[in-house]
């Protein structure tokens, strides 16, 4: 496992970070006011990771990641779409991906 860019803690936290991100805004599914809440909590994400991983030096704006961050935004403001853990999927993928990168010399 290559820990060099992402520590296993860092990685972790990153990782629960989404899962409770996904969770509030499931429980935040009320029609009005949860379509309000869920969006900015989706910018709020957005941001928060994209300064995670930028913190490791790692781009979710990168070409191999573009598509699936794309996504997570689009999934995450379509109304019943949102409820599908799209941070968890996307954090969680880039996370691993980059443990399994193999070391630089």
């Amino acid at each position: 496992m290559n820990t060099e860019r992402i520590s296993i803690t860092g990685g972790a936290t990153m990782i629960m970070f989404a899962v409770a991100t996904d969770i509030l805004q499931f429980l935040l599914m009320i029609p009005l006011v949860g379509l309000i809440l869920n969006t900015f909590i989706s910018i709020v994400a957005a941001m928060g990771f994209g300064l995670a991983f930028s913190h490791y030096d790692t781009s979710l704006m990168s070409h191999e990641r573009v598509l699936g961050f794309g996504g997570t935004i689009v999934g995450e403001v379509v109304p019943v779409v949102d409820g599908i853990p799209f941070w968890t999927f996307l954090v969680a993928r880039t996370v691993i991906t980059e443990w399994r990168r193999p070391e630089e010399i």
